[in-house]
């Protein structure tokens, strides 16, 4: 083990007197302003513009708010890539009660919810929360996490967005749900573009 100091006899004229060094304190207080300075360094670069985690480009300024959706486009691939589903719906009049709401929160959280609606034999209003998540979105790519997820479960592709108005595309492989009217053993490739309006 090293000393962490020095015994050392210094003569003064007639007299000697017993002192102790520290050479490793006498390196330190050298070597000490480099570190400072490498440190320092380090901080500044490491804090560079736009590294926040939380949203802040302009479109997510433009996302931030309550949406709702007012049309939703529905088309369906085989692999190969033939067309054999195409459906819209424009969520009006009977549909109305089908539309949901986006909320994305400037924190970079979000959720959809359904539409207020009262229950039989009450005259109270209800909505459903159908998912929470996290979103990240930079340029015209959204991203969006289920709560507490590290990677992202729906990914979708901006197809416009402005301060009144939205669209977004998404595409996934899956199995068709029974009412399609397709081979619900064959998955099918799905395209959604959905069109919403900010409230």
């Amino acid at each position: 083990m090293r000393n962490l100091f020095v015994r050392e006899n210094v003569k003064f004229g007639n007299r000697t007197i017993n002192t102790v060094q520290f050479p490793y304190l006498n390196f330190m207080t050298k070597i000490y302003p480099v570190i400072v300075l490498a440190l320092l360094a380090c901080c500044i670069f490491a804090c560079k513009k736009g590294g926040n985690s939380k949203p802040n480009d302009q479109s997510s300024n433009l996302l931030v708010g309550k949406w709702l959706v007012n049309k939703e486009e529905v088309k369906v691939y085989t692999t190969g890539g033939t067309l054999v589903k195409d459906s819209t719906w424009v969520f009006a009049n009977q549909l109305f009660d089908l539309a949901w709401y986006e909320i994305y929160n400037q924190d970079g959280s979000g959720y959809v919810t359904s539409r207020p609606y009262k229950r039989v034999g009450s005259d109270e209003l209800y909505t459903d929360t159908t998912s929470v998540f996290t979103y990240k979105i930079s340029g015209n790519s959204l991203d969006l996490f289920e709560y507490g997820a590290l990677t992202s479960n729906e990914h979708y592709k901006m197809l416009s967005l402005n301060s009144t108005s939205m669209s977004n595309e998404t595409s996934y492989t899956d199995f068709p749900n029974s009412n399609w009217g397709l081979d619900m053993n064959t998955k099918y490739t799905f395209t959604e573009d959905c069109y919403y309006t900010k409230q």
